[in-house]
């Protein structure tokens, strides 16, 4: 099953909404990720692992309270890897990013 369908049944089953508002999440799903890959990158550039690390949380949470548990898990390597600053690792994890982004869209 895609993203996209597991993100629109989990937000269906969860919380009893309407295609249009499932939509609506969808599309402000998708611009708060690209804003999460598009600052991680000029952090890794920077090699801000702190705040690498907070966009990592920010990832995991917002991925997993909306059933989108591999996103998820992407958000909490990026922690662990932060903690690491394992550069190399994080750039494989935003490559992935990256490709769902367009995915989503």
């Amino acid at each position: 099953m895609d993203t996209i369908k597991i993100i629109s049944s989990y937000l269906k089953e969860e919380f009893e909404l309407d295609a249009e508002d499932v939509q609506e999440m969808l599309e402000e799903f998708v611009l708060n990720l690209e804003e999460i890959y598009d600052s991680c990158i000029s952090l890794i550039k920077e090699k801000d692992f702190l705040e690498l690390k907070k966009q990592g949380h920010s990832l995991k949470g917002g991925a997993r309270n909306l059933g989108a548990k591999e996103l998820g898990e992407i958000g909490f390597q990026i922690e662990e890897f932060s903690k690491d600053e394992n550069a190399e690792e994080i750039e494989k994890l935003l490559e992935s990013i990256k490709e769902r982004i367009a995915i989503l869209k």
